[in-house]
């Protein structure tokens, strides 16, 4: 009798307990089915790489050409100090240069006659040579159509003599000119690189010192929404994941990302991570600082 009772016993605690898995189930998987497939988070638009650009001396702001948020390609001119002084130490030396070669030209010129009179010299001198062996001439002229032969040769290596200073002249003129052209360069701030601008906060006129910051770029492609979440998520996060970035500005304008680095240090007072996504686009004007919403793949 005892021993039916604990069978009977056995059988309903094994009915019960497949009754409780069977409704334990479907409860599982509406909890899996519930859970969002996106991670949600907030964040502002940053950059990798800043480029600050000044001036090697200091002077007044002649030129500013960089709005904020703006792309610069490479080689544009961004900004120039007021140069008369070295614009006319750029043509001061130039007009050396030109001075110097003037004079060698002239040289060259003096050089072309006195071969010329050495020449006509030379031929007096044969033809007095005739005439002095038939007695056709005097001594003395002899002697003068020889000296003349003499003092031509004389001139003719003064004259060749001249042409290394020259030569030395127009190098040091030329070197002049081109530290003046150099000088004159780095009165102007050109972009080394495509970019956006990141800070501009002078305006034209204004005193600007050696070394002191004018532009602020920030190298097209080194663009990054930091994003931050909750420390909850960090399990479901990883680096690829796509991600749909929202800007928070009049449009609400929307672009794709790719999540690019997750930093797993959370935040002690809001327990959040910060994660790094990369845009694949961006409008043409930004402004760094933006606040943007994002929705990010979870991991699966």
């Amino acid at each position: 009798m005892k021993s039916r009772s604990f069978a009977l016993a056995a059988l309903l605690s094994a009915g019960c307990y497949e009754a409780h898995a069977q409704s334990a189930a479907p409860a599982d998987a509406a909890t899996t089915s519930a859970q969002p497939r996106a991670i949600f988070g907030t964040g502002t638009l940053v950059t990798e790489r800043t480029v600050p650009l000044a001036f090697e001396r200091s002077g007044t702001l002649r030129t500013l050409d960089a709005d904020v948020g703006a792309i610069v390609e490479r080689g544009a001119v961004l900004a120039a100090l007021a140069d008369e002084d070295t614009r006319l130490a750029v043509a001061r030396d130039r007009a050396a240069v030109s001075t110097e070669r003037a004079a060698l030209a002239r040289v060259r010129a003096d050089e072309a006659l006195s071969q010329q009179r050495l020449h006509i010299a030379s031929r007096e001198s044969s033809r007095s040579d005739r005439l002095f062996a038939t007695g056709g001439t005097a001594e003395l002229e002899h002697d003068r159509t020889r000296d003349a032969i003499a003092l031509g040769q004389l001139e003719l290596a003064s004259l060749r003599a001249q042409r290394p200073a020259i030569f030395a002249r127009i190098e040091q003129a030329q070197a002049r000119a081109e530290l003046a052209r150099v000088l004159s360069e780095r009165d102007r701030i050109v972009a080394p690189v495509r970019a956006r601008v990141l800070r501009s906060e002078l305006a034209a006129g204004a005193f600007v010192g050696a070394g002191q910051p004018v532009v602020q770029l920030a190298p097209v492609g080194a663009e990054l929404a930091s994003v931050w979440v909750h420390e909850s998520e960090l399990s479901s996060l990883r680096v690829g994941a796509r991600a749909t970035l929202t800007l928070r500005d009049a449009a609400h304008t929307r672009f794709d990302g790719v999540v690019v680095r997750v930093r797993p240090e959370a935040d002690t007072r809001t327990h959040e991570v910060r994660v790094d996504v990369r845009p694949s686009t961006l409008p043409p004007i930004v402004v760094f600082g933006l606040r943007i919403d994002a929705e990010i793949e979870r991991r699966p």
